[in-house]
């Protein structure tokens, strides 16, 4: 018979070591994954919320861009702040020498406009000339115009951003070397990330997401025009434009916005870039609001209607969208938070006499808890269980006794996955107390019935019989002197 081999100690180790492995609890986790198309890196872009701005996605969204159109976001957003939508105005001469190329909702030198056909011009037909008499209007003239737009973004912490144009487009420098340096659409920039913060300023003007969502709108007659005007929109995302059918493929069935961007024939020293795209869409699904920014579109391709630019904008706003909608959903934390309720014993203070006791509290916040945008992964499973937030309760062990109800005497915060998602004061709602001994000695001597200081002890043992003995024979004294009297009442008698 053989003898059996030992097995080597560190293979047995090493087996060991991978039960124990196995055998531990697998944790589960429920970040999103990241956007990624490789297909458009070449892009500078961004996802966010719209009311909170929060990031979801984002590629170069630091990169230095050129916002062409979608400048006139920032024009809508002054005209709003500034004046509103009622009244009217004359166009001046501030539209004159508009650079070639120049999309215009074509109003003239001398005619009176609506405010609001103003608005409607600058953000369906994209007017460059609506853009100065915008700024004419509001502040006087268009550098003063500028001045104001170049406060408010840096009022919005837009740190890269310049304007020197109303409207948005690249200037190129002429022949002839007659534009100022500081018109030049070189120095007219900003970058995704902070036309996202324009954007979620914007999100909250009603007007100007009305005005992004609608496809047509009628210009009324003016002393210029007779007759009234039909202007359409010019992201296809919203709307097909009648003379351009081919771009019913980028319909976006959730887009609700917001403002288109294009410029050609960028020159940058001896780089010509033919065409120039940028978006800044807005969509809305299940409650939720994104906001796509989409910048440096270069694309070109070859249709049956001649050459089509920038058209990879649209794409990539949808995929964005579709990713925020697939990946992310608001959820109302309300839900997984459940109400403190715990006691805390009395902390006794010396001389109060109290020995035992009882706070009740609960927890109570000033508002309710808030929705929360979380990854899907992460709603499933708070809805499962599988995900929890975590309580952390900040309150004494013991309580002082003179608390009293309707007190604040702690706090409870909750957190996922290490942020905060809700604080609440936590307040006392019910009190037990009870005196159980009479309060200490104070070591002060105690008041004598006859009134002074308290008699020592030894003092009893002498006062109490003698006061005894002489009231036994104070009573022998009374009862001798009546038996006296009755016999000196006898012999009288006889």
């Amino acid at each position: 018979m053989g003898i059996a081999q030992k097995k080597p100690f560190f293979l047995k180790a090493l087996l060991l070591a991978l039960v124990l492995v196995l055998a531990l609890p697998q944790a589960t986790s429920f970040a999103q994954t990241a956007y990624q198309n490789s297909e458009y890196d070449a892009m500078s872009y961004m996802l966010v919320e719209a009311g909170s701005g929060q990031v979801l996605a984002g590629h170069d969204a630091e990169q230095k861009v050129y916002p062409a159109s979608t400048t006139k976001l920032m024009t809508a957003l002054l005209l709003l702040e500034q004046k509103g939508l009622d009244g009217e105005t004359t166009v001046g001469t501030e539209i004159n020498g508009l650079p070639n190329g120049s999309s215009l909702m074509n109003i003239e030198v001398g005619e009176t406009v609506s405010i609001k056909d103003l608005f409607y011009g600058l953000m369906l037909s994209s007017g460059n000339d609506a853009a100065c008499t915008i700024g004419v209007y509001v502040s006087g003239s268009v550098d003063a115009f500028l001045n104001l737009m170049n406060r408010r973004a840096v009022e919005l912490g837009m740190a890269n951003t310049r304007f020197v144009t109303p409207y948005g487009c690249f200037i190129n420098q002429d022949d002839e070397g007659t534009i100022p340096e500081d018109m030049l659409g070189i120095n007219h920039y900003t970058t995704a990330a902070d036309m996202a913060k324009l954007a979620v300023e914007v999100s909250n003007y009603p007007e100007i997401l009305q005005a992004g969502n609608t496809k047509t709108y009628m210009l009324s007659a003016t002393n210029r025009h007779a007759e009234a005007r039909e202007i359409e929109n010019s992201n296809p995302l919203i709307h097909t434009p009648k003379n351009h059918p081919e771009l019913s493929e980028f319909y976006y069935e959730y887009a609700t916005g917001l403002k288109t961007g294009t410029v050609n024939n960028i020159r940058l020293g001896d780089e010509i870039i033919s065409a120039y795209g940028s978006v800044v869409a807005t969509a809305e699904k299940d409650g939720l609001s994104l906001i796509a920014l989409v910048f440096g579109d270069e694309s070109e391709r070859e249709t049956d209607n001649g050459t089509q630019r920038s058209y990879k904008r649209w794409q990539l706003a949808a995929g964005l969208f579709d990713y925020g909608f697939a990946n992310y959903a608001w959820v109302d934390m309300g839900e997984y938070i459940m109400p403190v309720s715990l006691t805390r014993p009395v902390d006794t203070e010396e001389n109060s006499g109290i020995r035992e006791g009882t706070f009740d509290i609960a927890s109570r916040g000033d508002a309710p808890p808030d929705k929360a945008l979380l990854s899907s992964a992460a709603a499933s499973a708070l809805k499962s269980g599988d995900l929890s937030l975590e309580e952390k309760v900040d309150i004494k062990d013991a309580l002082p006794y003179f608390v009293q109800v309707g007190d604040t005497v702690g706090t409870v915060e909750y957190t996922l996955d290490g942020a905060k998602v809700y604080e609440a004061d936590l307040v006392v709602t019910g009190q037990t107390l009870t005196q159980t001994e009479p309060p200490k000695e104070t070591g002060q001597p105690a008041a004598s019935p006859l009134g002074g200081e308290e008699l020592p002890g030894w003092f009893l043992w002498v006062i109490i019989p003698a006061a005894a003995g002489g009231a036994l024979f104070l009573i022998r004294g009374i009862n001798l002197s009546r038996r006296n009297r009755r016999r000196s009442y006898r012999r009288s008698r006889h």
